[in-house]
């Protein structure tokens, strides 16, 4: 298993290694083509179902941006299932552009919602995206009901979450 993959990582992921199965998947998946994508998409589902969630998200990832966008949210899911949080994120995005999955906006909205206050273990960076898209979809009003204090609300919980985006946001819809 050359292909870019460290020879001490090669041989850890023949034997079993989980983590090192994940981490030559990352190396042989990170052109997107090749011979090595085939063998790195295996990789990440043998990862998987030894018990790896990173392995189910990475392997979303990589289908995604092979533009292979049903079998990514097919995956994410799997992940979310699985308990990997992150995944949620991109489920709602899926769901709430129709992109690999059909539109189901009020799901979308909902989980959004769900990830800025939720249980779930997500970053500050996947909660603060998840309140800038709620805004996005209540301002702009073609995800959702135009409804501009709905949005701005979503804009200034994610400034005061210390999002820079958001509050330059605030600042043009100011004037």
């Amino acid at each position: 298993m050359r292909l870019g993959v460290r020879p001490g990582r090669a041989r850890a992921a023949a034997a079993g290694d989980i983590a090192a199965m994940v981490a030559a998947a990352n190396d042989l998946t990170a052109a997107g083509r090749g011979p090595g994508l085939a063998i790195g998409v295996r990789l990440y589902r043998r990862a998987f179902r030894a018990g790896d969630t990173t392995a189910a998200y990475n392997l979303a990832c990589t289908y995604q941006n092979l533009g292979r966008h049903r079998a990514a949210v097919a995956w994410y899911r799997r992940a979310l299932a699985a308990g990997d949080a992150s995944a949620a994120l991109q489920v709602a995005r899926a769901e709430l552009f129709g992109v690999g999955t059909p539109r189901a906006t009020t799901t979308a909205l909902a989980r959004l919602r769900g990830l800025t206050r939720g249980p779930l273990r997500t970053s500050r960076f996947e909660r603060e995206e998840a309140m800038l898209l709620l805004a996005s979809a209540y301002l702009d009003g073609w995800l959702a009901r135009r409804d501009r204090a709905e949005g701005v609300r979503w804009l200034r919980r994610a400034a005061r979450y210390g999002s820079a985006a958001a509050a330059g946001l605030l600042a043009d819809l100011r004037g």
